[in-house]
């Protein structure tokens, strides 16, 4: 019955997409930026640009992952209220280059506690781009490239502008966001603060979700915009802790800081011309324990209360050099460089002061260089021709002594004090097409990727010949991308496909469930497509959709490739009279029977399939001077569903769910904004 749902939902979509043709916002500009309530069209050949501070359907995001949860090609894999790892088109963690304005944030649990995403709030940002494959060499090498960014050009007058936001909603959930810009002579001072936090929410079988959340975070900017010189500095912390339905622990601290210094000079060789240069620390101070937001309950993996404390320091640097030595041509000359300590301390007592003033013990500590190009050659107004090469140095020493093989036992590390070097090479070429109405592309890209903390050193895991998996593989993904976008007089259509051979692909998988999960290189195959559009049959009506599809083999043990999405369709509209909006939408997903049992990546494993789900979200907006009102309601049906990429429920006291961890059930929620 829901197969058969699904095919009728596509064929539906398809004649939306295919037949209403889709249209073209304001002609004057190249790209289209749709801020999507079911998803996004894409708002350049090879790219996904949003508006985070806009507001979207679901109900406002809590953190990064949460945010990109709502386009398409994305997924999160839950692991409670807070914190999912993002993944897209089947790829997570480093897989993803995420970038926070320009710097770079690792998280320090060895458990993925705390993906960079769990310590990015979105509505504090200005822009979001997303580019797809790897087609472009101007971060660390991956699958695709999520910036997080923020503006930093000087106001034509004096004055401060901002706004402020809040969010209730069901489980007690409860968001704050204020932004505020204040310009004056040649600079400008800014403030962002959230502040978030929730219960334990409930599935629709009214069952309760070990789910709670406190958090907060604060961030200062401070500009100098002068005639030819930007100098920005920054600083951010954040503060947290969360309760998690998937693990024998909690986080109960999630501390961060982080500060950033820009410089952006614009030279005095031609229109264009600049040079960037930025510095950044960040560090995180994470403890995890399993008696501080549940009932400790004595079983078989852990007889006693414990805690551990892992820390982590990073610290990066660029420099970027852009010339236009004509009107034809542009190119872009770069290095960065970047850091990172990674610390732990635990105990099987109690997070009292004798545990904390144990020392921090290093286990591991990472090194890159890199240097970069790419040149972007327009032949006419129409064809243009991008290129990209990419070389990286890395070193990791593995300052392990012992490996722990179970909770009571450990074994000494056979890779002690050893360092590992390795030479990576990535790069890419893109064709492109554009006119008024028509965008199209073509891109051949690589990305050579080194282990990280996570597949090469965390939780103990081993290789399939050591108990020390630290010499595992690069991965090597080379990828071929293809999509379209069209503008109508009526609306807009965009598609994008991709097809990858991945050697060396780092599985992780659970051969022994009294051992760590095994790392080893199997070689890959992917394939997949995006499809979006957006059709406006009269002024005030808008219909949109979208579907991705992500596929994968793993050719080495002849299986699917695990820890891939089912195929998802969203479907939604939205109708505007006077100052009101009234919105829907509707997102299916199909069942999954494409699983590898107990193999996935270092963010989850597969264990089981699901049966597909289509849940119905409705929302209303008034605006009002300088207000905005939005009310919505989530999963109206109150549907019982759990996503396929979602962690297993653990055992906790007082909870009672088994299997993958179910969504929430019905959801009503408001949101009141001001600007000014």
């Amino acid at each position: 019955m829901q197969k058969s749902l699904l095919a009728r939902s596509i064929c539906c979509a398809a004649f939306t997409v295919h037949g209403a043709m889709l249209s073209a916002q304001n002609e004057q500009q190249d790209s289209i930026e749709t801020v999507v309530v079911t998803g996004v069209v894409m708002s350049d050949a090879s790219t996904i640009t949003a508006d985070p501070q806009r507001l979207r359907q679901p109900l406002p995001a809590h953190d990064g992952g949460e945010y990109l949860k709502a386009l398409p090609g994305f997924s999160l894999v839950r692991k409670g209220g807070i914190g999912g790892d993002p993944m897209f088109r089947g790829m997570a963690a480093s897989r993803l280059s995420i970038v926070n304005d320009d710097g770079m944030i690792l998280g320090g649990c060895s458990s993925r506690m705390d993906p960079p995403t769990a310590y990015i709030t979105p509505q504090n940002y200005d822009r979001l781009v997303i580019i797809k494959g790897p087609q472009t060499v101007r971060y660390l090498p991956a699958n695709a490239t999520v910036r997080f960014e923020r503006d930093h050009e000087q106001a034509s007058e004096s004055g401060t502008h901002g706004s402020v936001g809040i969010t209730s909603a069901s489980f007690g959930k409860r968001e704050l966001n204020l932004n505020v810009k204040s310009f004056f002579d040649k600079g400008y001072l800014r403030l962002l603060a959230s502040q978030g936090e929730s219960d334990n929410y409930s599935d629709a079988k009214n069952n309760l979700i070990n789910s709670h959340y406190d958090r907060q975070s604060y961030s200062t900017e401070v500009g100098y915009t002068g005639t030819t010189n930007t100098v920005i500095a920054s600083y951010t912390q954040s503060m947290g802790e969360a309760a998690y339905a998937d693990r024998s622990m909690d986080g109960t601290r999630f501390d961060r800081r982080q500060w950033q210094l820009r410089w952006i000079s614009q030279l005095p060789l031609a229109v264009d011309n600049s040079l960037e240069m930025s510095l950044q620390r960040a560090e995180i101070d994470h403890v995890m324990d399993n008696y501080s937001l549940r009932t400790f309950v004595p079983s078989m993996m852990s007889s006693e209360p414990a805690a551990m404390n892992p820390t982590r320091e990073t610290d990066n640097g660029r420099i970027e050099l852009t010339l236009t030595p004509a009107w034809n041509l542009t190119s872009r000359l770069g290095i960065d460089a970047s850091q990172n300590d990674h610390q732990i301390r635990m105990s099987m007592k109690q997070y009292s002061m004798p545990f904390q003033s144990k020392p921090l013990l290093d286990d591991a500590a990472f090194e890159q260089f890199g240097l970069f190009a790419e040149i972007d050659y327009q032949w006419d107004d129409q064809w243009a021709w991008y290129n990209g090469i990419r070389s990286d140095r890395w070193k990791l020493t593995d300052l392990r002594e012992t490996i722990a093989i179970n909770m009571m036992q450990q074994l000494p590390n056979p890779t002690a004090f050893e360092t590992r070097t390795e030479s990576l090479t990535s790069g890419f070429s893109r064709l492109e097409y554009k006119t008024k109405e028509w965008q199209a592309y073509a891109g051949l890209g690589r990305a050579e990727r080194f282990p990280d903390y996570w597949e090469a050193l965390g939780k103990g895991r081993s290789s399939d010949t050591s108990i020390s998996a630290l010499y595992t593989n690069t991965e090597k993904t080379t990828q071929l991308d293809v999509g379209v976008m069209a503008k109508f007089a009526t609306g807009q259509l965009s598609a994008s496909a991709y097809y990858g051979a991945i050697d060396d692909f780092i599985l992780v998988e659970l051969y022994n469930p009294m051992k760590p999960e095994r790392v080893r290189n199997i070689d890959a195959t992917v394939w997949g497509m995006e499809l979006g559009g957006e059709w406006r049959p009269i002024d005030n009506l808008a219909l949109r959709s979208s579907l991705a599809i992500a596929r994968g083999s793993n050719d080495t043990d002849g299986k699917t490739l695990p820890q891939l999405a089912p195929a998802e369709l969203r479907l939604s509209g939205d109708y505007q009279f006077n100052d009101w909006t009234l919105g829907a939408m509707y997102r299916l997903v199909a069942g999954q029977q494409r699983f590898a049992l107990n193999q996935g990546t270092i963010v989850g494993l597969d264990t089981r399939p699901t049966a597909g789900f289509g849940v119905l979200s409705l929302n209303a907006s008034h605006q009002w001077t300088q207000w905005r009102f939005n009310l919505g309601i989530e999963n109206v049906m109150n549907k019982h569903y759990q996503e396929f990429l979602s962690r297993g429920a653990s055992s906790i006291a007082g909870f009672s769910v088994a299997g993958r961890i179910p969504e929430p059930g019905r959801v009503f929620w408001a949101n009141a904004s001001y600007t000014f």
